[in-house]
Protein backbone atom coordinates (compact mmCIF):
# COMPACT_ATOMS: atom_id res chain seq x y z
CA UNK A 1 0.00 0.00 0.00
CA UNK A 2 2.41 2.68 1.13
CA UNK A 3 3.74 4.74 3.99
CA UNK A 4 2.06 7.37 6.14
CA UNK A 5 -0.10 9.98 4.44
CA UNK A 6 -0.80 13.35 6.03
CA UNK A 7 -4.40 14.51 5.67
CA UNK A 8 -5.47 18.05 6.65
CA UNK A 9 -8.43 16.90 8.80
CA UNK A 10 -7.72 13.24 9.50
CA UNK A 11 -4.07 13.79 10.42
CA UNK A 12 -1.44 11.10 9.80
CA UNK A 13 -2.84 7.95 8.20
CA UNK A 14 -0.62 4.92 8.81
CA UNK A 15 -0.87 1.71 6.81
CA UNK A 16 -0.97 -1.44 8.97
CA UNK A 17 0.33 -4.09 6.57
CA UNK A 18 -0.34 -6.94 8.98
CA UNK A 19 -4.01 -6.01 9.49
CA UNK A 20 -4.57 -4.67 5.97
CA UNK A 21 -6.07 -1.29 6.85
CA UNK A 22 -5.28 2.36 7.36
CA UNK A 23 -5.27 3.59 10.95
CA UNK A 24 -5.50 7.07 12.49
CA UNK A 25 -6.57 8.92 15.62
CA UNK A 26 -10.02 10.43 14.98
CA UNK A 27 -9.99 12.40 18.23
CA UNK A 28 -10.44 14.34 20.09
CA UNK A 29 -14.09 13.40 20.23
CA UNK A 30 -15.85 14.17 23.51
CA UNK A 31 -12.39 14.96 24.87
CA UNK A 32 -10.99 11.52 24.11
CA UNK A 33 -8.68 9.89 21.61
CA UNK A 34 -10.62 7.56 19.30
CA UNK A 35 -9.01 4.91 17.09
CA UNK A 36 -10.23 4.96 13.50
CA UNK A 37 -9.71 2.42 10.75
CA UNK A 38 -10.19 2.74 7.00
CA UNK A 39 -10.81 -0.66 5.43
CA UNK A 40 -9.76 -0.86 1.76
CA UNK A 41 -11.77 -2.85 -0.75
CA UNK A 42 -10.73 -4.15 -4.19
CA UNK A 43 -13.27 -1.78 -5.77
CA UNK A 44 -12.52 1.23 -3.54
CA UNK A 45 -9.40 3.32 -3.08
CA UNK A 46 -9.84 4.92 0.34
CA UNK A 47 -6.83 7.17 -0.21
CA UNK A 48 -8.30 8.88 -3.28
CA UNK A 49 -9.24 12.50 -2.72
CA UNK A 50 -12.95 11.72 -3.29
CA UNK A 51 -12.89 8.95 -0.69
CA UNK A 52 -10.97 10.96 1.89
CA UNK A 53 -13.30 13.91 1.31
CA UNK A 54 -16.28 11.65 2.14
CA UNK A 55 -14.48 10.29 5.22
CA UNK A 56 -13.63 13.84 6.34
CA UNK A 57 -17.29 14.91 5.99
CA UNK A 58 -18.49 11.92 7.99
CA UNK A 59 -15.87 12.40 10.71
CA UNK A 60 -16.63 16.11 10.90
CA UNK A 61 -20.34 15.30 11.42
CA UNK A 62 -19.51 12.70 14.07
CA UNK A 63 -17.27 15.14 15.94
CA UNK A 64 -19.95 17.83 15.96
CA UNK A 65 -22.80 15.47 16.89
CA UNK A 66 -21.27 12.81 19.12
CA UNK A 67 -23.47 13.67 22.11
CA UNK A 68 -26.56 13.45 19.86
CA UNK A 69 -25.36 10.03 18.67
CA UNK A 70 -25.10 8.83 22.28
CA UNK A 71 -28.57 10.29 22.96
CA UNK A 72 -29.92 8.36 19.97
CA UNK A 73 -28.37 5.14 21.33
CA UNK A 74 -29.71 5.80 24.84
CA UNK A 75 -33.24 6.51 23.58
CA UNK A 76 -33.21 3.44 21.33
CA UNK A 77 -31.65 0.92 23.74
CA UNK A 78 -32.77 1.98 27.21
CA UNK A 79 -36.04 0.00 27.49
CA UNK A 80 -34.40 -3.10 26.00
CA UNK A 81 -31.49 -2.68 28.45
CA UNK A 82 -33.92 -2.42 31.41
CA UNK A 83 -35.52 -5.73 30.41
CA UNK A 84 -32.30 -7.54 29.47
CA UNK A 85 -29.30 -6.31 31.45
CA UNK A 86 -30.21 -3.81 34.16
CA UNK A 87 -29.36 -4.77 37.73
CA UNK A 88 -30.82 -3.37 40.93
CA UNK A 89 -27.52 -1.74 41.87
CA UNK A 90 -27.10 0.08 38.51
CA UNK A 91 -26.77 3.82 38.80
CA UNK A 92 -28.39 4.31 35.39
CA UNK A 93 -32.10 5.11 35.59
CA UNK A 94 -32.87 7.09 32.41
CA UNK A 95 -32.02 7.02 28.70
CA UNK A 96 -29.97 10.17 29.31
CA UNK A 97 -27.88 8.44 31.99
CA UNK A 98 -27.41 5.47 29.67
CA UNK A 99 -26.15 7.84 26.95
CA UNK A 100 -23.86 9.63 29.37
CA UNK A 101 -22.30 6.33 30.49
CA UNK A 102 -21.20 4.90 27.14
CA UNK A 103 -18.00 6.12 25.45
CA UNK A 104 -16.98 6.16 21.80
CA UNK A 105 -14.16 3.66 21.41
CA UNK A 106 -13.57 3.32 17.66
CA UNK A 107 -14.75 4.17 14.15
CA UNK A 108 -14.40 2.10 11.00
CA UNK A 109 -14.84 3.63 7.55
CA UNK A 110 -15.67 1.25 4.70
CA UNK A 111 -16.37 1.23 0.97
CA UNK A 112 -20.15 1.56 1.44
CA UNK A 113 -19.72 5.15 2.66
CA UNK A 114 -20.80 4.42 6.22
CA UNK A 115 -18.89 4.90 9.43
CA UNK A 116 -19.39 2.15 11.99
CA UNK A 117 -19.06 3.51 15.49
CA UNK A 118 -18.30 1.22 18.41
CA UNK A 119 -19.02 2.36 21.95
CA UNK A 120 -17.61 0.96 25.16
CA UNK A 121 -20.73 -0.11 27.09
CA UNK A 122 -18.98 0.58 30.44
CA UNK A 123 -20.43 -2.79 31.60
CA UNK A 124 -24.05 -1.83 30.94
CA UNK A 125 -24.61 -4.73 28.55
CA UNK A 126 -22.30 -7.39 29.88
CA UNK A 127 -19.09 -5.81 28.52
CA UNK A 128 -20.32 -5.99 24.93
CA UNK A 129 -19.59 -3.16 22.56
CA UNK A 130 -22.47 -1.10 21.21
CA UNK A 131 -22.31 -0.26 17.53
CA UNK A 132 -24.24 1.70 14.96
CA UNK A 133 -23.64 2.97 11.43
CA UNK A 134 -23.87 6.56 10.34
CA UNK A 135 -23.59 8.12 6.89
CA UNK A 136 -21.73 11.28 5.90
CA UNK A 137 -24.89 13.37 6.27
CA UNK A 138 -25.68 12.05 9.73
CA UNK A 139 -28.22 9.42 8.76
CA UNK A 140 -28.33 6.34 10.97
CA UNK A 141 -28.60 3.16 8.92
CA UNK A 142 -27.81 0.13 11.10
CA UNK A 143 -27.97 -0.33 14.84
CA UNK A 144 -27.65 0.40 17.56
CA UNK A 145 -26.97 -3.13 18.61
CA UNK A 146 -24.42 -5.02 20.70
CA UNK A 147 -21.33 -6.78 19.40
Amino acid sequence: MGGPIQDPLLGPLAWDAEAGWWKFDAGPIAGRSVEALIIPDPDWDPMSEASRSRIRACLDWIRENESAIRSHIGADMFDWWLDSYAREDDEVHTPEEFAATIELEGITFAADGLARLVYDDRNLVGAHGIWLSVGPNGEFSDGPDIV
